[in-house]
C-alpha cells in the first residue's frame, strides 16, 4: 500500500491531472503489482519462522494471543479499564474473582495504613462496605436462571369447581406477573439513580488531586457504586427472564382455561348441590339483614359527647359494617349459584335451549356483580376511615372499659377484611360463570343473533345513559332536585296546555263564524281568559310532576309582590289593564279607532302586555294595554258599525244652489261606500260658510260598514266623482283671488311711506 502511495505521490498532481487516461492505467497496475509482491512476502516470512514445528500448520493455524492478568486497580489512579479486574468472563471463574478481591482488599488495607485519624476509619468502613457489596456480587453470579415453565396437558373434561380453581389459580398467576412488573420498574428506576450516583462519584474523583488523601476515600466510593450497577444489572437479567417465564406460564393457564370451559362434565348431583347453595345463600342474607336491621333499631346514640359513647359508636358502626358484608358476601353466593345452576343446565342440553330466558338472567346477574364491585371499594374505604379512627381514639384513652370496647372493634375489622376478601373471591367466580354463560349463549345465537342482540344492547345502553344524564340534578327548588329530564317535562306539559289552548279558540272562532248570536268579541275574551288559565294550571301541574310543593311558595310569593312593587310595576299594570279591557268590552278584536296620536287602524290582537293594532298601510303598532286607560282613544266601530263623514268643497259665488246640489248628491250615488237605502240617513249637501271667493258646502254621506275602516281611499272616492259632477254641470271650482293696486308717483315727487316705485315691464 506504501508504495501504491509512493507511485502515485512521485506521478505528482499537476503530470496526473494532466496525463492522459493510458498513463494512469499503467501506474495503477504497477502499484497493485507491488502490492501484492509485499503481502506475499509477509506470508513467507512468517511461515518460515514456524517451519520447525509443523510446516503445514504453522501456514494455516494463528498465533493464540496469551491473556493477561489484570493489574489490581490503584484507588489514587484508576483507569478506563480498572473493572476488568472484578468482571467475570470465559477463563475466570468465582474462585479467581474472590482472590483477585482479596489481593484488592489487601490493597486497600496497607493504602489504608497512610492515612490517620477519621480519613483511615472512613476507608476501613467503606472497604467493608464493599466487602458486602461484592459478597451480593458474587451471589447475583452464582444465581441459575429461572426454571422455564412445563405445560400441563389438557383433559378431556372438567368439573366446574375445577374450572373455578382454574380461574383462581390463574388469577394469582396474573397478580404475581402483576407484582413482578412493578419490582421490575422499581428495579429499573434505582439503576437509574444508581447510574447518576455513579456519574457524580466520577466527577468528584476526577476533580481531587492525584496526591490527596480524600482521593483514596472517592475511589473506594466509586468501586462500590459500580458494584450497585452491576447486582442491579445482574438482578434485572434475571426477573426479566422471571417475567418471561411468568408469561408463558399465563398463556399455557389461558389456554387450558379456555379449553376447561369447553370440556365441563356434570355430575348426576351437580345442579342440586348449587341449588341448595342457592338457598343457603339467601338464607344467610336474610338473617344478616335481619341483624342488621336490629343494629339500626337499637341504635340510641345521637350524638357522641364522651369517650365511651364514642367507643361505643365506633364499635356499632364496626357491627353494622360487618353485617353490610354478610349481606353482600351471601348476595354474590347467591348469584355464583345461579350463574352454575344455568350454566350446568345449558351444558347438559348440550346448548340446545333458546338463549333468551338465560340471556336476561345473565344480564340481571352481571347488573348485581357490577354493584357488589362497586361496593367493595365503598366498603373499603369505610373500614379504613373506622381502622384509622379507632386507633387514633383508642391512643387518646387511658380508661380500661372503652380500651376494651375498641380492642372488640378492632377485632370485628379484622372479621371484616376477612368478609371483604371472600367477597372479592366470589364476584371473581361470578364474573368467571358468567363469562361462560355468555360464551355458551354467543354459540347458540350464532353471528347473526349476536349482531342484532350488539345492537338492542347498544340501543338500550345509550338510552340508559343518557336516562342517567338527564336524571342528574341541576338544582334544587324547595328541597326538591331539578333535572334536565323534569324540565323537559315541565316543557311538555306546557306545550300541551298550549296546544289545548289553541284548539278551543280555534273551536270558539268557529262557533262565532256560524252562529251570528254569539258576538265575536265576547268569543275572543273567553278565549283569551281560557288561554291563561290552562298555561297557569300548566305550569301549576308542571311544577307539581316534578316534585314542587307550591304551598310552601309563601316566601316566593312575597318576594313576588316586592318585584311587582319594583320592577314588575308596568308588567302587571299592562296585564290588568287588558283583563278590564277584555271584560269591559271597551275594545274588541276588530274595531277601528284612533289613537290621541292621530294614528288610525284596525284591532288584531289584545295580549297580555300590548295591543296590536294595525294601519291601512299595514302597519303595526303595539300600544300597551295600561295607555288605553291613561289616554283617550276613539273607538269608530264601538257601538254602531254606521259612520257619517262630511267632505267639504267650494264653487264660485254666482253659482246655482240647486245645481250644486244636484251635482253633489249625484256624486255621491256615483261612490259605493254611501248608504242610500236607509231611511233618516240619505246623503245631505249643506252650505257651510261663505268665503272670501267662494261658496263653502260640505257633502255629509253615512258610509257602510265596509268603508268604515277607509277612511283615506273613501274620502279620495268622494273627491273624484265630486269633482267629475261639477265640471259636468259647468260649476266653477275658484281659487283665492287678490287685487293689487299700483300707483305711479310724479317724477322728483316724494314717494308716500308703503309705495313702491315700479317700472314697466
Amino acid at each position: 500500500m506504501r508504495t501504491a502511495l509512493f507511485v502515485l505521490g512521485s506521478v505528482g498532481p499537476a503530470r496526473l491531472y494532466c496525463a492522459p487516461m493510458s498513463a494512469l492505467r499503467r501506474a495503477l497496475s504497477v502499484s497493485n503489482s507491488l502490492v501484492l509482491v509485499w503481502l506475499l512476502l509477509g506470508v513467507l516470512l512468517r511461515a518460515g519462522a514456524a517451519a520447525a514445528a509443523d510446516p503445514l500448520s504453522s501456514l494455516l493455524t494463528p498465533v493464540p494471543a496469551v491473556a493477561a492478568t489484570p493489574a489490581v486497580p490503584d484507588l489514587l489512579n484508576l483507569d478506563a479499564e480498572w473493572w476488568n479486574y472484578f468482571a467475570p468472563g470465559k477463563d475466570v471463574d468465582v474462585n479467581q474473582l474472590q482472590q483477585r478481591y482479596a489481593v484488592f482488599a489487601a490493597h486497600i488495607g496497607s493504602a489504608a495504613q497512610s492515612l490517620a485519624g477519621e480519613q483511615r476509619v472512613d476507608v476501613d468502613t467503606m472497604r467493608l462496605n464493599i466487602e458486602r457489596h461484592f459478597a451480593r456480587y458474587l451471589r447475583a453470579l452464582q444465581t441459575p436462571a429461572p426454571p422455564a415453565s412445563l405445560a400441563n396437558p389438557p383433559k378431556d373434561s372438567y368439573s366446574l369447581d375445577a374450572v373455578l380453581e382454574l380461574g383462581r389459580e390463574g388469577e394469582q398467576r396474573q397478580r404475581s406477573a402483576t407484582l413482578e412488573g412493578q419490582e421490575l420498574s422499581l428495579l429499573e428506576k434505582s439503576l437509574v439513580r444508581a447510574q447518576e450516583r455513579l456519574d457524580a462519584a466520577k466527577l468528584r474523583y476526577r476533580d481531587l488531586p492525584a496526591d490527596a488523601p480524600k482521593r483514596l476515600l472517592a475511589g473506594a466510593r466509586l468501586v462500590r457504586d459500580r458494584l450497585r450497577i452491576e447486582i442491579l444489572n445482574l438482578d434485572l437479567r434475571w426477573r426479566h427472564a422471571r417475567q418471561g417465564a411468568l408469561a408463558q406460564q399465563l398463556e399455557q393457564h389461558a389456554h387450558e382455561l379456555t379449553t376447561a370451559g369447553t370440556h365441563i362434565e356434570i355430575s348426576d348431583d351437580a345442579v342440586a348441590q348449587w341449588q341448595t347453595a342457592e338457598k343457603d345463600a339467601r338464607k344467610a342474607a336474610e338473617t344478616a339483614r335481619a341483624d342488621l336491621l336490629k343494629l339500626q333499631l337499637n341504635d340510641s346514640i345521637v350524638l357522641a359527647s364522651s369517650a365511651v359513647e364514642r367507643s361505643q359508636e365506633r364499635q356499632h358502626e364496626t357491627k353494622t359494617l360487618r353485617r353490610t358484608a354478610e349481606i353482600a358476601v351471601a348476595e354474590a353466593r347467591r348469584v355464583t349459584a345461579m350463574l352454575a345452576q344455568h350454566l350446568l343446565l345449558r351444558v347438559a342440553e348440550h346448548n340446545a335451549v333458546e338463549p333468551q330466558a338465560d340471556r336476561a338472567v345473565l344480564h340481571a346477574q352481571q347488573a348485581i356483580l357490577a354493584e357488589q364491585t362497586v361496593a367493595v371499594a365503598e366498603y373499603a374505604a369505610r373500614l379504613a376511615q373506622l381502622r384509622s379512627a379507632i386507633a387514633v381514639e383508642s391512643a387518646a384513652t387511658d380508661a380500661p372499659e372503652v380500651a376494651a370496647v375498641y380492642a372488640k372493634g378492632r377485632s370485628e375489622i379484622g372479621v371484616v377484611e376477612a368478609g371483604l376478601e371472600e367477597l372479592k373471591a366470589q364476584l371473581r367466580g361470578g364474573a368467571q360463570l358468567a363469562d361462560l354463560l355468555d360464551q355458551r349463549l354467543r354459540e347458540r345465537e350464532g353471528r347473526m343473533g349476536q349482531s342484532l342482540r350488539l345492537l338492542q344492547e347498544a340501543v338500550i345502553g345509550s338510552w340508559t345513559e343518557a336516562h342517567t344524564l338527564l336524571a342528574r340534578p341541576l338544582f334544587d327548588i324547595n328541597d326538591a332536585p331539578v333535572t334536565l329530564l323534569g324540565l323537559m317535562r315541565v316543557g311538555l306539559i306546557l306545550t300541551a296546555a298550549w296546544w289545548l289552548s289553541v284548539l278551543l279558540r280555534g273551536g270558539l272562532l268557529r262557533l262565532g263564524q256560524r252562529n251570528s248570536a254569539f258576538s265575536a268579541a265576547s268569543l275572543y275574551a273567553v278565549g283569551r281568559v281560557l288561554h291563561y288559565l290552562l298555561m297557569t294550571f300548566g305550569f301549576v301541574i308542571g311544577l307539581s310532576s316534578i316534585g314542587v310543593d307550591l304551598t310552601k311558595f309563601a316566601l316566593f310569593a312575597s318576594a313576588l309582590g316586592v318585584g311587582v312593587g319594583f320592577g314588575l310595576q308596568t308588567l302587571i299594570s299592562n296585564f290588568v289593564a287588558g283583563l278590564i279591557i277584555l271584560f269591559e268590552q271597551s275594545l274588541n278584536v276588530g274595531d277601528f279607532i284612533e289613537l290621541e296620536s292621530g294614528a288610525t287602524g284596525e284591532v288584531k290582537e289584545i295580549n297580555m302586555r300590548a295591543t296590536r293594532i294595525t294601519t291601512n298601510d299595514n302597519i303595526d303598532i303595539l300600544v300597551p294595554n295600561a295607555e288605553f286607560m291613561n289616554s283617550k282613544v276613539m273607538n269608530w266601530t264601538l257601538q254602531d258599525t254606521l259612520r257619517r263623514i262630511h267632505i267639504p268643497f267650494a264653487v264660485a259665488y254666482g253659482t246655482d244652489k240647486e245645481l250644486v246640489r244636484t251635482a253633489a248628491l249625484a256624486a255621491a250615488g256615483d261612490v259605493d261606500h254611501t248608504l242610500l237605502d236607509h231611511a233618516g240617513r240619505e246623503p245631505q249637501v249643506w252650505l257651510a260658510r261663505f268665503g272670501e271667493s267662494s261658496l263653502d258646502f260640505e257633502l255629509v254621506v253615512w258610509l257602510n260598514l265596509r268603508a268604515i275602516k277607509r277612511p283615506g281611499s273613501v274620502i279620495s272616492d268622494y273627491c273624484w266623482a265630486l269633482e267629475t259632477r261639477l265640471r259636468e254641470h259647468g260649476i266653477e271650482i275658484p281659487y283665492p283671488q287678490r287685487e293689487l293696486h299700483i300707483r305711479r308717483a310724479a317724477r322728483g315727487a316724494p314717494t308716500p311711506p308703503g309705495d313702491s316705485d315700479f317700472s314697466p315691464l
